[in-house]
């Protein structure tokens, strides 16, 4: 109470304040558009692994270069395990092509592991030819004993890399 009525503490303590606040929210100004890395544990997919799927059904349409598959979708591709209720695969059916699949894109509710991590979400794309897997709304991530949570994580299975766009929420374990 003392130090409140001397002019010089009052004086000083506005521009500690000041400072503090102009410092604090300049410094912690992060952009939803930055990432933060982290790496995956490596695993090897062999060259030409194919992908398997099963579900309770499914419609192939050859010519348009799709498939749906719905009800318990499970798919395997080497290392990479990934659950949901509806699929749609993409088929390359260019002229060059061999009609391999090119991308998964799973829509309500999807799990995926390598084996070593588990992450689930919302909707999930996963392009197989360029070995990146991309879950959006509602992630989270769980590697050893942390965790985290955000609307959208990528993984690049060539490099070994996750980032997470946009807020992330984690709890990093200290034992890893």
């Amino acid at each position: 109470m003392f130090l409140a009525q001397v002019p010089r503490f009052r004086k000083y303590s506005k521009i500690f304040f000041h400072t503090f606040v102009v410092v604090f929210f300049l410094t912690n100004d992060v952009s939803a558009e930055e990432e933060t890395l982290f790496k995956l544990t490596p695993v090897t997919l062999a060259k030409g692994a194919p992908v398997q799927i099963s579900s309770d059904s499914a419609l192939y349409d050859e010519n348009q270069g799709f498939a749906i598959f719905k009800g318990d979708v499970r798919v395997g591709h080497g290392p990479y395990k990934i659950r949901g209720k509806h699929l749609k695969v993409v088929f390359d059916v260019t002229e060059k092509g061999k009609k391999e699949p090119l991308e998964l894109v799973f829509i309500d509710g999807v799990i995926f592991s390598n084996g070593f991590e588990m992450g689930k979400s919302q909707k999930a794309n996963y392009n197989i030819a360029n070995g990146f897997i991309i879950l959006k709304e509602d992630v989270m991530f769980k590697q050893k004993q942390s965790v985290f949570f955000g609307q959208t994580a990528e993984f690049d299975l060539n490099s070994n890399n996750m980032s997470f766009k946009g807020r992330i929420n984690a709890s990093i374990s200290t034992n890893d």
